[in-house]
């Protein structure tokens, strides 16, 4: 497949920065960290983290669906890492698309983003485009906080669970200033041709950033892991009504990803909201393929 050229950006670590940080913001915001490898790749990782901290002692980070985009994810491909963290995912599937394909990794949170283009750059993963963008159903600016959203899990900093749902009042003291857009503006802007595959970890963003793909899925009809959370509340039932919804009048079928026997997806049933839950979700555009009841 002929890769995506000439209307790629790859934002530097400089220039990300500067676009929604000062250097003293910065100075307060970097985390300490080490060298490491895990599955093969290098990887400057903080033991303060818990994500970061996993991949530190078990070398593995959601090993179901690693093991499922690595099956799914072809050569040449184009796949899109929204919510990209420090890059775990996109690096993975940038060494299964090899040079012809590419990814797009989407990090609008700058600790992980600055940790993420060291990680692409310690890998020589001359195939991932970075950017600060995030994905929404509209193009526009917002303010959110920083540390103080970042919330604690395990005794440790949870770097990926920072969350755009509650926008602040203008810039201040530990706020970022994030610039969403949508992804069928994205793809049209970067001339992307097609996209493939989709990972999608936004923290309760993802019917937003799926009421503005609509272009996308239903022409491209990409692959897509994503979570789906419901707390309990109003909002985040409404949330993954949307998700469901949404990929459902597109034709997918909804698949949830389960560790035992590993890797394993089964039809995700419509769920009642009696319970909260946490699940991540494989979609595919088409019938329910017999192998998955």
């Amino acid at each position: 497949m002929e890769k995506d050229s000439g209307k790629m950006t790859h934002f530097t670590e400089e220039t990300a920065m500067a676009e929604r940080t000062t250097p003293s913001d910065l100075a307060a915001w970097e985390l300490d960290g080490s060298l490491h490898e895990a599955e093969g790749l290098r990887l400057f990782l903080a033991d303060n983290d818990r994500l970061q901290h996993r991949l530190i002692n078990q070398g593995m980070h959601e090993p179901a669906e690693t093991a499922l985009m690595g099956s799914v994810v072809q050569r040449g491909w184009t796949c899109l890492d929204i919510g990209a963290n420090i890059g775990w995912h996109s690096l993975l599937l940038g060494r299964r698309v090899g040079p012809e394909g590419c990814v797009h990794a989407f990090e609008p949170m700058p600790i992980s983003r600055t940790r993420l283009l060291r990680n692409i750059e310690l890998n020589n993963a001359n195939n991932i485009v970075v950017s600060p963008l995030a994905l929404s159903s509209k193009a526009e600016v917002s303010h959110h906080a920083m540390m103080a959203g970042v919330p604690v899990l395990e005794g440790r900093l949870n770097l990926g669970g920072w969350s755009m749902k509650d926008p602040v009042n203008g810039a201040a003291a530990d706020t970022v200033e994030v610039h969403s857009t949508t992804l069928d503006r994205y793809v049209a802007e970067q001339g992307i041709k097609h996209v493939h595959f989709i990972k999608m970890d936004i923290e309760g963003y993802e019917s937003r950033a799926l009421q503005g793909a609509h272009a996308v899925i239903s022409k491209n009809r990409p692959y897509i892991v994503m979570e789906a959370t419901y707390d309990g509340d109003d909002r985040t039932r409404g949330n993954v009504e949307k998700q469901l919804n949404i990929l459902m009048m597109a034709g997918y079928t909804i698949c949830v990803i389960r560790k035992n026997p590993w890797p394993h997806i089964r039809s995700f049933p419509r769920p009642d909201f009696q319970t909260p839950f946490h699940v991540n979700l494989f979609c595919y555009h088409g019938p329910k393929c017999d192998a998955h009841p």
